[in-house]
């Protein structure tokens, strides 16, 4: 018994011997590295720190003082979006000096993390591909369907990208433009088929979002697959428990297992754990049919034969990265559009001031033509690229080192250590005073400067919007400082629901724009498959033909 006491105690007194050593340990490489220092007191590479930490931060934040609470915010998983500049800001820069752009954050881990929002740096790391790597630890989940582009390095990832990027021409994107027409009629029936409010011109309905997705898995199938699908319930072919979609939406939304378990230990999952009901991994044998030509996996198998693309699990693992992470990256860009339509109802007729010059009244029944219409198609994209910079699918950018770098920051050189974390900060990089004031003279007669505000916080598209007479129409932001990743009946999302002013309108989606997180893609809380006091209502109204 006193052998085991003794034993404890000792342990006891180790541990946190071991922390100290880590700290004092990064603290001396860190100093090397010449860049800010933010110590904090935790060990921000713990997995159970990851996993447990979001979900205690506000407890966290009642608990601990102001500015130990400040530091271990910025340690959290997931903190860029509701942070933003403030760790720049508050520990990157010198008294007197514009905004620092790097920090190393130093905790009681094994590993130093470097944060930036430097676009010299972000670009640096994006182009030497051999030196800056995609983090050992993400191989596990990027992985789990097959060996992908997001999870290889060097050769490999030089023959990955390769093999992708020759396959995504314009017979793919044509295919997903008249998908993504099609589907966009099928929502637009749908919804008011099932309105809610008498009358044919207007419709409530809580259950937008959702059908963003059935929107968004269809066009990736049919783009992806060459599968068409039809909008309404689909039965699964013979031999299937599933069909296509819902095998998709099924992974993707129970993605924490793959991620965590081996696919092994998935199909043999106990059938008394939590989840097993909802088991992604149940095995289903492949589809009969030959996809059509202009779609991805039909390329991807043509240049495999060919001796000129992936092996078997390479496919497989692509194809599930292509959709399931286009799925979730998409659906949520869309679902912030959408809001942020209505948020901001001038900006909205100012892209319908394009669409109606495109698509004339009266022509709502014929379909727009890709090689017509979707070039000429800029406001629209600036609306999204303008989405896209507020509100990045990833807010942040990982790679690691496994041999000493020297890196090219806008400050000079660097030097940094074999096995450092460089994490790039998407959020933060949106909104450097490089984007203030950007294409002022395309700015609407409508939009007045909010001299509370920078610019670069405003929502406005115009910014993306170059002048008569530019090489392009559209806005081409500097390589390193821009890193996120229709058509039909003319219909307005979100006017003002019943009895709701202006200005509550405006209040109620601004709300819900901040109430955000991280998951595995950014996206706004209470959205997506809502619990009934949850769901955001949105009100569509057909629109007047202009004069």
């Amino acid at each position: 018994m006193a052998f085991l006491l003794l034993a404890v105690a000792t342990l006891a007194l180790l541990w946190p011997l071991g922390y100290l050593y880590n700290l004092v340990k990064n603290l001396a490489a860190a100093r090397r590295i010449g860049v800010p220092i933010v110590v904090v007191p935790v060990n921000q590479s713990s997995l159970w720190w990851l996993l447990i930490a979001p979900s205690q931060k506000l407890r966290l934040q009642r608990l601990l003082p102001r500015k130990i609470w400040e530091r271990i915010a910025i340690a959290i998983f997931g903190f860029e979006f509701h942070e933003k500049l403030r760790p720049f800001e508050q520990y990157a820069t010198a008294p007197g000096q514009e905004m620092g752009k790097t920090y190393v954050l130093v905790g009681l881990g094994w590993r130093l993390d470097l944060w930036t929002t430097d676009p010299h740096v972000t670009q640096e790391i994006l182009t030497r591909v051999r030196d800056f790597e995609m983090p050992k630890e993400m191989k596990i989940p990027m992985g789990q369907f097959g060996p992908n582009i997001l999870m290889s390095n060097g050769d490999e990832w030089q023959r990955h990208r390769r093999a992708i990027t020759s396959v995504i021409d314009e017979r793919v994107s044509k295919n997903a433009f008249e998908e993504s027409i099609r589907q966009a009629r099928h929502l637009l029936d749908d919804v008011f088929a099932n309105r809610q409010l008498e009358g044919d011109s207007v419709a409530d309905t809580t259950a937008l979002f959702d059908m963003l997705k059935t929107v968004t898995i269809n066009v990736l199938l049919g783009a992806g697959m060459g599968l068409q699908t039809t909008w309404g319930k689909q039965e699964p072919e013979d031999g299937y428990e599933l069909d296509h979609r819902d095998s998709l939406v099924t992974v993707v939304s129970n993605i924490a297992g793959p991620v965590m378990f081996p696919s092994k230990v998935l199909r043999r999952w106990p059938s008394w754990l939590p989840g097993h009901a909802r088991n992604a991994f149940v095995d289903r044998r492949p589809p009969s049919t030959e996809p059509p030509p202009s779609n991805i996996l039909s390329k991807l198998v043509h240049a495999s034969e060919n001796g000129k693309g992936l092996n078997e699990p390479e496919l497989v693992g692509h194809q599930v990265m292509l959709t399931a992470a286009g799925f979730e990256s998409t659906s949520t860009t869309l679902a912030f559009a959408l809001v942020l339509l209505a948020r901001y109802p001038q900006w909205q007729e100012w892209v319908f001031e394009e669409a109606d010059e495109l698509m004339p009244a009266n022509t709502d029944d014929v379909p727009p033509d890709y090689s017509t219409h979707f070039p000429r198609v800029t406001r629209a994209l600036a609306f999204m690229l303008e989405t896209m910079r507020l509100y990045p699918p990833v807010p942040k950018m990982h790679r690691e080192v496994n041999t000493p770098q020297t890196l090219q920051t806008s400050n000079g050189q660097i030097h940094l250590p074999a096995g450092i974390r460089i994490s790039a900060n998407t959020i933060t990089l949106h909104l450097l005073p490089e984007w203030r004031d950007l294409n002022r003279q395309s700015d609407p007669s409508f939009f007045q400067p909010d001299p509370t505000m920078p610019d670069e916080f405003v929502f406005r598209p115009s910014r993306w919007i170059n002048p008569p007479g530019s090489d392009h129409a559209v806005f081409h932001a500097p390589k390193g400082l821009f890193i996120p990743w229709g058509a039909g009946p003319r219909i307005c999302p979100g006017t003002p629901l019943a009895g709701e002013q202006p200005a509550d309108t405006e209040k109620r989606l601004a709300r819900r724009l901040t109430d955000s997180r991280w998951v595995t893609v950014l996206q706004m809380n209470g959205v997506f498959d809502p619990k009934e006091d949850e769901a955001l209502s949105m009100r569509l109204a057909k629109r007047a033909a202009p004069a």
